[in-house]
């Protein structure tokens, strides 16, 4: 097999932020879509996922790799029993999911602030019978002051015995 044509089927199977790569039985890649790791001949036989693919099981996996968190994708070529390893970042992986996630938040920080204002524009217009109500009591107790009847009456003389007791008591 001409690994280099393996390596140019790589190249045309990556899309996007990830690395796809294949191991040999040693766990050493033998064809990456970073170029510098084949020729460095990086082993990657001590992540997990490529330990179980050399068993041979494959299956989906989440590891750390220099301090992030990556997911790797390991499935088994029938023929020679490599290991064909597909890796990405978890923050390359939940792009989508958190764009989503942001763009809801911001619609119900919106829907908020939009309910808000129109709160307050119904609340003066609810409000305005209770203010004019309100308005209109305090003007009632002025108004039978003046004409020193019933309720004004009562409040001119509770007003007179205070002072009066204030005056005994001194």
């Amino acid at each position: 097999m001409n690994l280099g044509v393996l390596g140019d089927f790589i190249d045309r199977l990556k899309s996007g932020p990830m690395e796809i790569g294949v191991v040999d039985r040693n766990g050493t890649f033998i064809a990456h879509s970073v170029r510098s790791n084949v020729y460095q001949r990086v082993n990657v036989r001590a992540f997990e996922g490529v330990r179980q693919a050399l068993l041979g099981i494959e299956g989906n996996y989440r590891v750390r790799q220099g301090g992030q968190k990556v997911f790797l994708s390991v499935a088994l070529v029938p023929q020679t029993g490599w290991p064909v390893v597909v890796i990405q970042t978890a923050d390359h992986a939940f792009a989508p999911v958190n764009r989503v996630r942001n763009i809801f938040w911001i619609g119900i920080g919106l829907a908020l602030i939009l309910a808000f204002i129109m709160a307050l524009f119904r609340v003066k217009k609810v409000l305005r019978p209770l203010s004019r109500l309100i308005s209109e009591a305090f003007q009632y107790p002025t108004a039978i002051d003046r004409n020193k009847g019933g309720f004004g009456l009562t409040l001119t003389l509770a007003r007179n015995e205070r002072s009066e007791d204030e005056d005994i008591s001194c």
